[in-house]
C-alpha cells in the first residue's frame, strides 16, 4: 500500500498537521479490510490525553477499534471521546502518530504525538 509510504513521509516532515489528516482520510478506503484488531493501554491513554488537551475539557474515551498492518508497522482506527468522532494512526518505526477529533461547531483538532506503543490482541469476554 503506498499510501501508507507516502502517510508516514508527510507525517514525519508535516508541519501544516491538518493537510496530513487530510490526505488520511482522502484515502481511508484503501485500509477497508486490512489489518488485525489490536488493544493498547498506552496508545489509548494517549488518545484520552491529547483528546483532553484538545478540547479542553474532561473526556470520556468509548468505542475503540484499532487495527494494526503487520507489514508496514502501522496501526489506526476510529473512537468517540464525549460522543463525538476521533480518528488515530501511529507508525511504529518512527514511533510517531496524529490524532485527531471533532471539537466544538464540527472543528477538527488535530494533534501529534510519539511514544512506543506496544499492541496486543484483545481480550475475549469467553
Amino acid at each position: 500500500m503506498q499510501f501508507i509510504v507516502r502517510l508516514k513521509k508527510k507525517l514525519a516532515e508535516a508541519t501544516d498537521l491538518y493537510a496530513v489528516q487530510h490526505y488520511y482520510l482522502d484515502h481511508a478506503a484503501e485500509l477497508m479490510g486490512h489489518g488485525d484488531a489490536v488493544q493498547d493501554s498506552i496508545l489509548e491513554e494517549v488518545m484520552r490525553q491529547s483528546s483532553r488537551s484538545a478540547l479542553d475539557a474532561e473526556v470520556r474515551i468509548g468505542n475503540v477499534l484499532i487495527k494494526r498492518i503487520a507489514e508496514h508497522g502501522f496501526l489506526y482506527g476510529g473512537f468517540l471521546v464525549n460522543g463525538r468522532p476521533g480518528s488515530v494512526f501511529y507508525f511504529e518505526d518512527i514511533q510517531t502518530g496524529l490524532l485527531a477529533v471533532v471539537g466544538e461547531r464540527d472543528t477538527s483538532v488535530v494533534s501529534r504525538f510519539r511514544c512506543e506503543i506496544r499492541t496486543e490482541a484483545p481480550h475475549s469476554n469467553n
